[in-house]
């Protein structure tokens, strides 16, 4: 048996003070307290109550020091549950700041989206401008032809239009073909006789040897028999573009 057993079993001392307060110490020095407690019990002499003493310290020193660890354990954990706490607010404020970017990002995608449908339809309202000013000019140049071709005449007349292989009689529109032609014969020269006026418009691939070449001596004689008869009936012949429009030179509504 050591030493510090046998005055232990052979002095019981008086029950142990209580545990001092220390503090939260660091452990380096609750240690260096220990081992001077401990010399102080080897070499300091026999005397029971300061050897209880010093062993009643010794003790208050290691339950001081196991505190003290526990503390420091406690603290660290502490600091890392604070750390992980503020990463998760850097996080959920990343997470906001980045939910803020992703609508605004939509609302500017919005908003080109609503530039590009202004800028087409400014694009398509320009083209309709440019268009309107050109109808315009032709709606222009064709009454001013229409104006100078019938010598500002407004009255009603029978417009022929000849086509390749056919006719179209306006204002009714009537299509006939030439191989059926002199089943209408007799209604297109009414019709010439009733409004007392008649306009050939020809197309270019009309004129040789084909509908114009057809109608152009019947009307001719047709006229030439009315005039014989006393009745003068207008007569006028004018080219027309394949692409042309016909709606310039057709006669007003009756």
């Amino acid at each position: 048996m050591t030493r510090r057993r046998k005055h232990r079993s052979a002095h019981p001392g008086p029950a142990a003070p209580s545990q001092p307060e220390i503090g939260l110490v660091s452990i380096p020095l609750l240690c260096c307290l220990l081992g001077a407690a401990l010399f102080v019990y080897e070499f300091g002499g026999n005397k029971p109550t300061l050897t209880n003493e010093f062993l009643a310290l010794e003790e208050a020193v290691a339950a001081s020091a196991y505190t003290a660890y526990q503390l420091d354990e406690r603290e660290q954990s502490a600091a890392e549950k604070l750390r992980r706490l503020q990463n998760a607010a850097r996080l959920a404020a990343l997470q906001d700041e980045v939910t803020a970017l992703l609508e605004q990002h939509a609302r500017l995608e919005a908003q080109q989206q609503d530039l590009d449908r202004l800028e087409k339809l400014l694009a398509e309202i320009e083209a309709a401008q440019i268009q309107l000013t050109d109808l315009q000019r032709q709606r222009d140049q064709s009454r001013a032809a229409t104006t100078s071709l019938f010598g500002g005449y407004n009255g009603q007349y029978v417009l022929i239009e000849c086509l390749a292989g056919e006719i179209i009689v306006h204002p009714q529109q009537r299509r006939i073909p030439l191989r059926d032609f002199y089943a209408h014969r007799d209604w297109l020269l009414g019709e010439i006789d009733r409004l007392g006026y008649v306009a050939i418009a020809v197309r270019p691939q009309a004129w040789t040897q084909d509908s114009f070449a057809e109608i152009k001596p019947l009307v001719q004689t047709h006229l030439a028999a009315r005039r014989a008869a006393g009745q003068t009936i207008a007569h006028t012949d004018f080219p027309l573009k394949n692409d042309a429009p016909i709606t310039p030179y057709l006669p007003p509504h009756l």
